[in-house]
């Protein structure tokens, strides 16, 4: 938190919070995202360790392997919807028809889009006879919880206050049901069941907020519109499966071609690096819908050195005390992860770019294209160096997070070309 408040005082949003009421609802709605992913790093940095613990490397590395397949049904789910509404809804606040409008359309196509994947998944598990298939079973009210949970609409409007009451309830619920359930090893099957049971209670409570509080309720919409924001939709699925692919896959070759305690140490090397790139996000995040509105991009021209700065320091922190934080999170049984860690770390600095000018810069000025087609380029270079590291049969831990670290820093250099080619950060 230190990190992320020097931040915006550098960026001098602090200074102009008197007099400035989209600096107010800026700082505000940074503070509730920071408590939602506050929350959440504390949920991960507790149950880790816990769970390693109990029920082993092995077991635990299962359970990731299956929400890595799961991740792709989410992200099918999703269909872009969570840029393209956001986006709607911000142009929209303040018009109720419209809003239920978006929100009846986007949850309407996620409903179906949802039958369609658990279908599919359900055919294939039972063609493959996949040894764990009730594990991914067990986790599909993480998919629920995309259906019915609009964080966009949230977003859209500046609501961040609902989506940390939401969140932190549910998210304090799967902690205490963590330590409550799970005592030993034949334990995991439980695992997916609470992390489903998360799902469904935040969709509920997000219902409940939506029809009480906002008022927004589900309503009739035409196929016309239905069609038109499927399209809308359509090229941000596109630029986030490649996203979900670099994020994802690693963990799938790592289990296919070596073992699943491999997967648990890769997994705790993420987690480190979510918990680092987590003030950069929070930022984006808080933004675009932000800028969206008012097409300033003064805070974002604002943001850029310090955040860069920071990730740099803070990388090489990590870099230093790399061996105690593995150490505490996973035990001397996860050594190996120490190495890795090193060299992923590296990740935060250039993500921190790519997220700032991503959604906030490329989007808000027009350039939705080289948005995504710099995912999708990424994206094929990430699977040409996974080609050749299988084809030379160099797949290991080491080229995992080269493959993690170097199509991100194309993408961020791609965005930062196209920026500087429109010259879309020019003071007006």
């Amino acid at each position: 938190m230190d990190v992320i408040y020097s931040t915006l005082r550098n960026m001098r949003i602090i200074s102009k919070i008197r007099n400035d009421n989209s600096s107010k609802m800026l700082l505000a709605n940074f503070t509730y995202l920071s408590i939602i992913e506050i929350i959440g790093l504390l949920l991960s940095l507790i149950t880790f360790p816990y769970l390693i613990r109990t029920i082993g490397a092995q077991k635990y590395g299962i359970i990731v392997f299956a929400q890595t397949i799961v991740a792709y049904l989410v992200m099918i789910v999703n269909f872009g919807f969570n840029v393209s509404a956001t986006r709607r809804i911000s142009e929209n606040r303040h018009n109720i028809n419209k809003i239920n409008e978006i929100y009846s359309s986007v949850i309407f196509q996620k409903l179906l889009i949802f039958i369609i994947a658990l279908v599919v998944t359900i055919i294939i598990l039972y063609l493959f006879d996949y040894k764990y298939s009730f594990i991914i079973i067990g986790l599909i009210g993480l998919c629920i919880q995309e259906v019915l949970f609009p964080i966009w609409l949230y977003q859209g409007m500046e609501k961040m206050r609902f989506i940390t009451i939401i969140t932190s309830i549910s998210k304090c619920s799967f902690l205490v049901l963590i330590f409550v359930f799970i005592r030993c090893e034949d334990d995991y099957v439980y695992i997916p069941l609470l992390y489903s049971f998360g799902g469904i209670l935040t969709s509920l409570i997000s219902y409940i907020l939506l029809y009480r509080k906002l008022k927004v309720k589900f309503i009739k919409v035409t196929s016309k519109r239905i069609i038109a924001d499927f399209k809308e939709s359509l090229p941000f699925f596109a630029s986030r499966l490649a996203s979900v692919v670099m994020e994802r896959t690693n963990i799938i070759a790592i289990g296919t071609f070596f073992s699943y305690e491999m997967v648990a140490i890769y997994d705790l090397c993420t987690k480190v690096v979510s918990v680092l790139k987590t003030p950069y996000s929070l930022i984006a995040q808080v933004i675009y819908p932000n800028v969206s509105k008012s097409k300033d991009l003064g805070v974002v021209r604002r943001t850029i050195k310090p955040m860069i700065f920071s990730a740099i320091v803070i990388s090489v922190i990590i870099c230093l005390v790399a061996h105690p934080i593995v150490l505490l999170l996973g035990g001397r049984n996860l050594n190996q992860a120490v190495a890795i860690l090193q060299l992923m770390v590296w990740y935060v600095p250039i993500v921190g770019v790519s997220f700032l000018f991503g959604a906030s810069v490329l989007v808000v000025k027009g350039h939705s294209k080289e948005y995504n087609l710099s995912i999708i380029y990424s994206v094929i270079l990430y699977l040409l160096l996974m080609a050749i590291l299988v084809l030379l049969s160099k797949v290991n831990l080491y080229t995992m997070v080269l493959t993690f670290v170097v199509p991100e820093l194309f993408l961020a250099i791609y965005r930062i070309i196209i920026t500087k080619k429109y010259n879309l950060l020019k003071t007006d």
